[in-house]
């Protein structure tokens, strides 16, 4: 590649710009706007040349590494957080972008093998493995999600306080719960004590899992420094995520 035709930076140094026809630099050469006539003399010009010289070729260089390098470290980063739920998606569009950009440098530097071919090769493989972390994190999230769901959707039931007690400060409060839905559940139930209508003491009672149109008892207790204490049941939700339910 040369230099297109034009004034452009003297490359004598000796003028503030020179005139280049295509083919040769001429003497034509101006400073501060105002044009004159250099004569180069042979030792000035480059290399000993005559006046007139054509300039040498510019160096020709491989292609950036750009994409070789963010191929392998974007590969990189979503290998990392590929198995973590939620984030896998982020991860997978990562990994994309890392194999696109590893195939594009490989393309491109098939006349210079050697200039971030390496970088393009390892990005190729780590986006494949960046895929695999992905389909754990993709496992975790429905794991995750069933167990969100499982703690919000705790099914038909009903909830009956069969007995609330205070004795010196310490409420006892009995209960049972019947699942009235067609398959076996757990559930957390959580129980105010009250006293003038404001909470004196709380609990989350964990009921195991119960069969079908089955009741289970339930205990709980709790503090309060009154004698007009009130047990009340708050909500009925599922089991608490990732607990283990006989």
């Amino acid at each position: 590649m040369t230099w297109p035709p034009g004034w452009h930076p003297d490359p004598t140094a000796r003028f503030e710009f020179r005139y280049y026809n295509g083919q040769r630099w001429t003497s034509d050469v101006s400073v501060d706007g105002q044009r004159f006539v250099d004569h180069l003399e042979s030792s000035q010009a480059p290399g000993g040349g005559q006046p007139g010289w054509a300039p040498a070729r510019q160096s020709e260089r491989g292609p950036s590494r750009t994409f070789a390098v963010a191929s392998f470290w974007v590969a990189f980063g979503a290998f990392l957080c590929g198995w973590i739920p939620f984030i896998f998606v982020i991860a997978i569009g990562g990994a994309a972008v890392a194999f696109i950009f590893g195939v594009m440098a490989l393309r491109r530097e098939r006349r210079h093998p050697a200039r971030g071919r390496g970088y393009a090769i390892a990005g190729i493989v780590m986006a494949v493995a960046a895929l695999g972390s992905s389909t754990v994190g993709f496992l975790l999230t429905r794991t995750v999600m069933q167990e969100v769901n499982a703690f919000l959707g705790a099914g038909p039931n009903s909830v009956a306080i069969d007995s609330c007690e205070t004795t010196n400060g310490l409420t006892v409060f009995e209960g049972s719960i019947t699942n009235e839905d067609t398959r076996r559940h757990a559930y957390t139930v959580s129980v105010s004590y009250r006293s003038n209508d404001v909470v004196a003491d709380s609990d989350e009672i964990a009921v195991p899992s119960v069969a079908p149109g089955e009741t289970a008892k339930f205990r709980a207790t709790g503090f309060a420094d009154a004698t007009d204490v009130e047990c009340r049941i708050d909500a009925v939700r599922g089991p608490q995520p990732f607990t283990i339910t006989p």
